[in-house]
């Protein structure tokens, strides 16, 4: 489950409400972006995997 998810400029939250992964990864290299998952599922793994470009291993590990 994703937990929350929020995008950061100049050490400050940029919005209230938390995006989604989609609004997420429209705002890469703006700041950072950063999202917390709760025991995801393969799918929301599998998601934030093909959207942020993580390793294999780290999403394995996760």
């Amino acid at each position: 489950m994703i937990v929350d998810c929020a995008h950061y400029r100049g050490g400050e939250r940029q919005r209230e409400k938390p995006l989604t992964l989609a609004e997420a990864e429209e705002r890469l290299g703006q700041g950072y972006v950063w999202v917390g998952l709760a025991d995801p599922s393969r799918e929301e793994l599998a998601e934030a995997q093909a959207r942020f470009c993580l390793h294999p291993l780290a999403v394995e590990d996760a």
